[in-house]
């Protein structure tokens, strides 16, 4: 507000000036054309959201799903994504990840691993041949800008081409041109259309059940896109 109040003064004080005074009032006006397009420039760079481009290799996401005789763990690679600071101070953006990285990491034995693997890929599950993709889009997260700070996340998850809003509690942290956020959160299977095995779908089942709600637990990284790399 304070430089577009600048700008407003110089214009002002422009077209204030007395145009017959000659080589001095060119002089002047020169001068002010500078500091207005100086002050323009600075404008716009205020004005300008900070873009930031995730680091999908630095980036992780880990799952637990559960069941009475126990659990499973694993982990999900993040395919790409992007996140914009507002001049509002609000961030947004969208990431995605790759549904064929799907992997367990509690189960020693290859030929177990691989069965549970490949029944999460099918379409008891994610149905990743369909869907390889799911994606999470970031619509708000104020927080008060020191470099580590929480807030609420308010967002779309879409999973199998069906999309859900989420809040979710992060925190943030900012080291140079890094920005990390992570955070964890319980999805409802069975939102998306996932039913197998699901005791509020098929209550029969007794204690054969596999729990409806699904930990993730994400660690993103991104990092700031310069203006000139943007190009």
């Amino acid at each position: 507000m304070v430089r577009y109040l600048l700008i407003i003064l110089i214009s002002s004080t422009f077209f204030a000036c007395d145009s017959s005074s000659g080589e001095a009032s060119q002089t002047r006006t020169e001068g002010v054309s500078e500091e207005a397009s100086e002050a323009s420039v600075e404008q716009e760079e205020m004005l300008t959201p900070k873009e930031y481009m995730l680091d999908a290799q630095k980036s992780t996401i880990t799952w637990i799903g559960r069941k009475p005789t126990g659990e499973h763990r694993g982990t999900l690679k993040f395919l790409h994504g992007a996140l914009a600071l507002r001049p509002d101070g609000a961030y947004e953006g969208v990431v995605e990840s790759d549904m064929n990285t799907i992997e367990c990491t509690d189960i020693e034995d290859k030929d177990d691993n691989l069965d549970l693997v490949n029944h999460l890929k099918d379409k008891d599950f994610f149905n990743v041949t369909e869907f390889p993709t799911s994606s999470f889009q970031l619509m708000d997260f104020q927080d008060d800008k020191d470099e580590q700070s929480s807030g609420m996340v308010n967002g779309e998850m879409m999973i199998k081409g069906i999309s859900e809003h989420f809040t979710i509690p992060v925190i943030k942290k900012v080291s140079g041109d890094s920005l990390m956020m992570t955070g964890t959160f319980i999805v409802d299977r069975t939102l998306y259309g996932i039913k197998y095995k699901s005791k509020s779908i098929f209550p029969e089942l007794k204690d054969k059940f596999i729990d409806d709600n699904v930990e993730l637990n994400f660690e993103a990284w991104f990092y700031e896109v310069k203006p000139e790399q943007s190009l």
